[in-house]
């Protein structure tokens, strides 16, 4: 047996220094149902304190909607809306629905509407609850029909009647038929989806209107309609989890000098309810042990807290000293700026900003705008003075400008980029092109 000694040195994080990254870590909302979750199983916290930071969150919003309701009763020049001749739509009472209730209580909506017999009501409700995020249904009808525990007969009448309800195109298989449940079915659309999407996408419009017997302006005028379709039914519909931003910082303009302020619902420690503590069968020694560790567990957590508000502040003010241009609505967009911009400013380590900006939001006179997004990394130039967001609106204003006949290869792109001190790849083009929705040059070309 040969035995072997090696020093080396680690680092070992304990428990305390572990929950203390966590919560820099945490977004407001996180912290406080954490704090909740600490108050309902530590007896020293103070329950009067931890529902007065809940209450006033409710408060706040609360005063929100009041003010939002007071306003549009000031605008329904006192008849609150119930006596005002409307000017609202058809389209604007299903987007007002759409904004209050899920895609499948919309549906469900509409089929209680109907007279329609208890299985009908079972199954349809059964595919109404089969719709992914899409609004699309895509299963096959036996497979359907099986977990129904019905015959396909049944299914296909109740996914007739889906389609038929708003919005149009829901209930779909995919998307051509999601596009062809919302024309006309003897139309010039209705017949270039069924067979000439592929043709349409790739700007084959010679070739459609020889297909057809139309004219190209007859294509362009059924290009233009099929492209206001909506693909995604669903989508306008609220999610499940809504996700609301609260601003931890605040930035506003005192003089000529930009001020941040930590506007959080921690700013001050959790108080400590002390009280005589009694166990039955327990000495007193280890129920004043019992009672220590749950101080010590309130002290560090307020440390934590304390810490997580001055990184915050601490990183916000790096922040908005290396983006003051763009705070002050001098530039439209942020510069190029790192993390390792800011952990060489504020003197901490790269992941230590990291974890303070996660989740977190800051409010300016650009709105609530999230403290990541002011993070981008330059691209081209020897300057390091554009960030992608730059290159993107270049690029659009670049193809905006082109002529319709000759749309610019991404290759030209790259080239007029190089022209104005930008060097990127016809890759890099392509990349962002894709990001921005915009087809390439073969798809834009008209005529």
């Amino acid at each position: 047996m040969e035995l072997e000694f090696r020093q080396r040195h680690a680092q070992i994080l304990s428990m305390q220094m572990q929950q203390s990254l966590r919560i820099l870590r945490m977004s407001e909302i996180e912290l406080l149902s954490y704090i909740a979750q600490v108050a309902e199983e530590n007896p020293l916290v103070d329950l009067e304190q931890v529902d007065e930071i809940i209450d006033d969150g409710v408060r706040e919003f609360d005063a929100f909607e009041a003010d939002s309701l007071g306003d549009a009763a000031e605008d329904d020049d006192g008849n609150y809306g119930y006596l005002r001749e409307s000017s609202e739509t058809a389209e604007d009472v299903w987007d007002m629905r759409r904004a209050a209730a899920s895609l499948q209580d919309d549906l469900m909506f509409q089929l209680g509407a109907l007279d329609v017999t208890p299985s009908v009501a079972r199954v349809a409700e059964f595919l109404i609850y089969s719709l992914d995020e899409r609004g699309y249904l895509p299963f096959y009808h036996e497979e359907l029909a099986a977990d129904c525990g019905t015959d396909t007969a049944l299914v296909d009448y109740c996914i007739g009647l889906i389609q038929g309800f708003e919005p149009a195109g829901v209930g779909a298989h995919d998307l051509r038929e999601c596009l062809m449940l919302q024309v006309p079915p003897d139309s010039l659309e209705a017949r270039v989806i069924a067979d000439g999407l592929d043709d349409l996408a790739c700007g084959c419009i010679r070739s459609l209107a020889e297909r057809y017997d139309v004219s190209e302006r007859d294509i362009d005028i059924a290009r233009a309609a099929i492209a206001a379709l909506n693909p995604l039914p669903a989508r306008g519909y609220p999610g499940d989890d809504i996700a609301f931003a609260i601003p931890e910082v605040v930035v506003f303009t005192t003089g000529r000098d930009l001020d941040v302020k930590y506007c959080g619902r921690f700013s001050e420690p959790l108080r400590i309810v002390e009280f005589p503590v009694t166990i039955p069968g327990t000495e007193a020694t280890d129920v004043s042990a019992y009672l220590d560790r749950h101080r010590e567990q309130i002290r560090w957590l307020n440390q934590s807290m304390n810490m997580r508000a001055r990184t915050l502040l601490a990183c916000c003010r790096a922040i908005v000293a290396f983006q003051e241009p763009f705070f002050r609505g001098i530039t439209s967009h942020p510069r190029s700026m790192t993390l390792a911009d800011i952990a060489r400013r504020v003197d901490m380590h790269e992941s230590t900003v990291s974890r303070a900006m996660h989740g977190k939001y800051v409010q300016c006179e650009r709105g609530c705008l999230a403290l990541t997004s002011l993070f981008s990394r330059s691209v081209g130039g020897s300057d390091g003075s554009h960030t992608q967001r730059e290159l993107c609106d270049e690029i659009s204003r670049l193809i905006l400008g082109e002529a319709k006949d000759k749309p610019l290869s991404d290759m030209s792109i790259s080239k007029m980029l190089a022209e104005k001190g930008v060097r990127i790849s016809r890759r890099t083009v392509a990349k962002y092109r894709d990001a921005m929705g915009i087809p390439a040059a073969a798809a834009r070309k008209r005529g």
